[in-house]
């Protein structure tokens, strides 16, 4: 046995290279340090980001020397034509971040359908991005697409349908300081068209919610029957509500149902520390 192995755990080590080493330091390290076993660079490329705006990106011969380690592969901004998905037999996970700019949808979708051996599970990450009507077009034609996530994005009300049309095919949604119309909505309608939703994540919720948005929000997670994650979060604290927080009343009647297990399909709640109340507030609450 040997202590030293036993004492490493890889996926701590992998994360404080990640804190020590940018992706550009640690392929030039990879390329300098020819003596570090095969084993250690497979560790290495296990996860591997590429931003094409760096000057270090890794070449296509990179990817494919290390192909067969590869399992998750982030890419920001327009991927490079070279880049062959068939050669990366063990890949798990496909990321396409972009910010900023309006991305390259058809070299992506022939990327993604290049993957179709490795069937890998494909996120779109968009950030400060304002999709307008060709944006939502292609994405509801990103049939293999699993996870979205909107970071700093404008939806307008004109293109709301869109992505509801688009989330319908999701497994993620994760609303990240991105402003939703939320008072036009129809939750039982919304629950059942996202009923392929696994996950879905929020942050900093929806502007402008309306009167009835918290009971909205306990019909929606009812019609929703794949929904098995639930965050809202604002991430911020203050003792006067906001209007994108949950009441105390709904809060206590959302944890309520959730902890006598109404929604059988529900595992997972989260929501703000904001919500901080006594046992005796918590049950006045549910009395009202």
């Amino acid at each position: 046995m040997d202590p030293v192995k036993n004492a490493l755990d890889l996926a701590e080590i992998r994360h404080l290279c990640g804190l020590l080493l940018d992706h550009c330091t640690l392929l030039s390290c990879v390329r300098v340090c020819k003596t570090w076993r095969e084993s250690f660079i497979g560790f290495l490329y296990t996860t591997i980001k590429v931003d094409y705006r760096a000057i270090h990106a890794p070449t296509a011969e990179q990817l494919r020397k290390h192909s067969h380690h590869i399992r998750h592969l982030e890419l920001t901004n327009a991927p490079s034509s070279h880049l062959q998905l068939e050669n990366l037999s063990g890949l798990k996970t496909l990321v396409f971040r972009i910010e900023k700019t309006c991305a390259n949808w058809t070299l992506i979708r022939k990327l993604v359908e290049r993957s179709k051996n490795t069937s890998p599970k494909v996120e779109l990450h968009l950030l400060e991005v304002n999709p307008d009507e060709d944006v939502w077009m292609d994405l509801a034609n990103f049939a293999k697409l699993d996870v979205l996530r909107l970071e700093r994005c404008t939806i307008s009300t004109t293109h709301f349908a869109e992505l509801i049309t688009v989330s319908s095919h999701l497994s993620e949604l994760h609303l990240i300081h991105t402003s939703l119309p939320w008072a036009a909505l129809d939750a039982k309608e919304l629950g059942e068209k996202w009923a392929r939703l696994h996950i879905l994540d929020i942050h900093t919720p929806f502007d402008d919610p309306g009167e009835n948005h918290d009971n909205a929000l306990l019909t929606f997670v009812s019609h929703c029957p794949n929904l098995s994650t639930l965050a809202w979060l604002t991430g911020q604290k203050s003792t006067r509500r906001r209007k994108t927080e949950l009441s105390k009343a709904t809060a206590a009647k959302l944890v309520l149902e959730f902890e006598n297990e109404r929604w059988s399909h529900l595992r997972t709640l989260v929501i703000d520390d904001y919500l901080n109340f006594t046992d005796d507030e918590f049950a006045i609450l549910l009395r009202s």
